[in-house]
């Protein structure tokens, strides 16, 4: 793995069918739905035990438990969440999927209380898919800019995000 995993590539293998890219995207954009209900069940049907996500969340592992602890802290911190699909493409085995977010803060981060705010952000997620299943994930989420705009960024707040493991 490279020294920064965030800067693993994950290109498309495998067959390029219409099928096949079709399948993938369903089960990418279940992701979605997961973080739109809260439905952490449905991560064990898109997502491949050994998942590896290069760019897990503070205080989340980068595996498919990191993930549904991710959903399950963000519907606690925006309950009324609700992501859309901007943009989605997959070639072979590889999707590429934009979204946006719009949800009003009401929980906590880090131990902080967040301000109740309605915010908007936006996000890029790849993922590699091997027999159905989720195997590899990386995305690409403004983390400095969602905190800003929720206005907890401080310097404080940095120095939780580094003792969680949080790299820019």
């Amino acid at each position: 793995m490279a020294e920064d995993a965030r800067a693993t590539p994950i290109p498309p293998r495998g067959r390029n069918t219409e099928a096949i890219r079709k399948t993938n995207k369903a089960n990418v954009r279940r992701i979605l739905e997961a973080f739109n209900t809260g439905n952490t069940a449905i991560v064990d049907e898109v997502a491949h035990p050994a998942l590896v996500s290069y760019t897990p969340k503070p205080g989340c592992p980068g595996d498919r438990e990191g993930l549904k602890k991710q959903i399950v802290l963000f519907r606690q911190m925006f309950p009324d969440a609700r992501f859309e699909e901007q943009e989605i493409i997959a070639e072979g085995d590889v999707v590429h999927l934009r979204w946006k977010m719009v949800g009003t803060a009401k929980g906590e981060f880090l131990g902080r209380r967040l301000p109740e705010k309605q915010i908007t952000q936006y996000g890029q997620d790849t993922v590699r898919l091997a027999k159905g299943k989720q195997v590899e994930h990386r995305d690409t989420f403004d983390l400095m800019g969602f905190l800003d705009k929720l206005g907890v960024l401080d310097p404080a707040m940095l120095q939780q995000l580094r003792d969680s493991g949080f790299r820019r």
